[in-house]
């Protein structure tokens, strides 16, 4: 007989990283805009935020702590209105090659926040 694995709750949700600090994940999903209940002075009603779920492989948030850095990724949703995903991600999925990287399980990003707040992209 076939052993069933099952999930419930919610998916874990991405935790900011402070100015100066980094993460890496991989294999990331389409940002989707969603409207939040917050004004967010984003979107046709000021209130856009953007989701997309990506596997976190190592973050310095110590609750991230009994997986960062083992190999094993832990799958969370990150919901933002962080430029580089509302604006720089989405432009650039127009690129095949971007896209395909993107959302590749091997490829690996970092995401660093810049001292004024920003989050830069590299991978």
């Amino acid at each position: 007989m076939t052993e069933k694995k099952f999930k419930l709750g919610g998916m874990p949700r991405f935790r900011q990283v402070e100015p100066g600090e980094d993460c890496e994940f991989s294999g990331a999903s389409i940002p989707e805009e969603f409207e939040s209940e917050w004004d967010t002075g984003y979107g046709k009603n000021k209130n856009s935020k953007w989701s997309l779920t990506l596997t976190l492989l190592k973050h310095p948030h110590p609750s991230y702590s009994f997986f960062s850095g083992s190999g094993n990724g832990l799958e969370v949703v990150w919901e933002t209105v962080a430029e580089v995903i509302r604006v720089s991600v989405i432009e650039s999925l127009k690129d095949k090659d971007f896209a395909k990287a993107w959302k590749d399980p091997e490829f690996i990003w970092t995401l660093t926040r810049r001292e004024d707040g920003s989050y830069m992209l590299e991978g």
